[in-house]
């Protein structure tokens, strides 16, 4: 029988008003490095900041990997540590990526 893999992908507009709210909310200290306000919500996201902030969308996976573009983080969650295929992907830049390909 052949085993399902669930993968979830999640963008997040890191200039959006929402997670600004949310990260100052949070107020995480960097111990002491000085980060980006990209690297900062990078950081809070693999701390539980989706969970915390979005629960409806969360869900028992695990975040495995985290990319950035422009304006934009994309989180990936999975069970078993696979990436969704790139034709799959709603992460703009690895959509029209596979679509080049192809």
């Amino acid at each position: 029988m052949e085993t399902e893999i669930i993968c979830q992908e999640i963008l997040i507009v890191y200039r959006s008003r929402f997670f600004s709210r949310e990260l100052s909310q949070r107020e995480e200290e960097s111990d002491g490095r000085h980060l980006t306000k990209i690297e900062h919500l990078a950081e809070a996201c693999w701390n539980g900041l989706i969970k915390d902030a979005l629960p409806e969308i969360s869900t028992d996976l695990s975040l495995t990997e985290i990319s950035e573009g422009h304006k934009i983080l994309d989180l990936r969650y999975s069970d078993t540590g696979e990436t969704v295929e790139k034709a799959f992907s709603v992460n703009p830049y690895l959509f029209l990526d596979g679509i080049r390909s192809n």
